[in-house]
């Protein structure tokens, strides 16, 4: 998968993260159903096209960045959307805040490590050690 660095600035600001995850939380439902397409377009396209994995071998796999991308979204999704809701309450109280991406990318570290304790790992090729001869 092609991932290219323009793709940081198509990032969505902090201020606009931040009013539809109030749509999320707050809205009506028109506008709840939008704010979540957004919110699943952008999460999805950061995870599968932009973010750095911190394990390498799933940061090369396209398979696993989109299961981890549903898997990022199933947490912010989770319990009636608590994780977005704690994060917005953080920011409009200006305490222990991160900024929208900070958190994503959290849950993606958290996500990913979760993944790879799950997942088969692809072995390299490797040569056997050579056995010692006992005297």
């Amino acid at each position: 998968m092609s991932r290219s660095h323009p793709y940081r600035s198509k990032l969505r600001s902090n201020a606009d993260c931040l009013t539809f995850v109030t749509d999320i939380v707050e809205s009506t439902a028109a506008a709840r159903e939008l704010a979540c397409a957004t919110l699943r377009r952008d999460v999805r396209d950061y995870v599968e096209c932009f973010a750095t994995l911190p394990i390498s071998w799933l940061d090369d796999s396209d398979p696993a960045r989109r299961a981890i991308a549903q898997a990022v979204l199933e947490r912010l999704e989770a319990d009636a959307y608590s994780l977005l809701k704690e994060w917005r309450r953080r920011v409009l109280q200006r305490k222990d805040d991160a900024s929208f991406w900070g958190m994503v990318r959290a849950v993606l570290w958290y996500v990913s490590h979760e993944y790879a304790r799950n997942a088969e790992r692809p072995h390299p090729v490797i040569s056997p050690a050579p056995r010692r001869r006992s005297r």
